[in-house]
């Protein structure tokens, strides 16, 4: 979701109360929407991968807090299945039957090189209390595993100052036991958050390769946005 920051009240009015992120799956930092408003940005990261976190370690400001622990429904540890591409690393394990109606290199990115140990808790126990009051937007992007963050943010979300959230979720199962996105969305709705833009990723099915054009396919996942 484009989001652009060039209202010098708005900034001026940031500089005296930042805005709160929680980025749930922080791979390579903050997203490029929200890099006009960093200085402004008080922001809670989550990054389980041990690699990853050292990195973003190495680049965090003053305003950047980092956890090594992944966002769950309880407080446990779960093998980090770390991927091919290590952009599809999950604590869930990937679908082939799913998988194998697309092409052979789309696939291949999700086979799992080595199992990674990692923590798990939930947002609720992870954020400090001092900031549970004044968390402005969460962005969650952890590879089939939205609802069981979402789950373990009901006190987050109850508090009803929460102005949106960003949220990576699948139209149809690229992991084993995953909820979709039809389950996220009721779930959202019971705290009165609604879906108001969805960004679409289609994928071309093996089948269907010599069709249609490289817009068209099966939609599998989508990037949403629920104020």
């Amino acid at each position: 979701m484009k989001i652009t920051f060039k209202n010098p009240t708005l900034c001026q009015s940031l500089d005296k109360t930042p805005f709160v992120i929680i980025d749930v799956g922080a791979r390579r930092g903050l997203r490029r929407e929200w890099l006009s408003l960093k200085s402004f940005i008080r922001s809670f990261s989550f990054e389980p991968e041990p690699d990853e976190f050292s990195h973003l370690q190495s680049l965090s400001k003053t305003n950047q807090l980092i956890f090594n622990q992944g966002a769950w429904n309880k407080d446990t540890t779960h093998d980090l299945k770390q991927a091919k591409d290590p952009g599809l690393s999950s604590c869930k394990r990937p679908n082939p039957e799913f998988l194998k109606s697309f092409d052979t290199s789309t696939a291949a990115g999700f086979q799992t090189v080595k199992n990674i140990p990692i923590k798990v808790n939930t947002l609720d126990s992870m954020i400090p209390q001092d900031y549970q009051q004044i968390i402005d937007f969460i962005k969650i992007d952890i590879e089939g595993g939205s609802w069981e963050a979402l789950n373990g943010t009901t006190d987050l979300l109850s508090n009803n100052i929460i102005h949106a959230l960003n949220l990576e979720c699948e139209y149809n199962p690229k992991w084993k036991d995953q909820y979709l996105f039809g389950e996220v969305d009721t779930f959202l709705r019971k705290y009165h958050y609604q879906l108001y833009n969805a960004k679409n990723l289609q994928w071309k099915r093996t089948a269907g390769l010599r069709s249609g054009t490289s817009r068209t396919g099966q939609l599998v996942h989508g990037d949403f946005f629920h104020p």
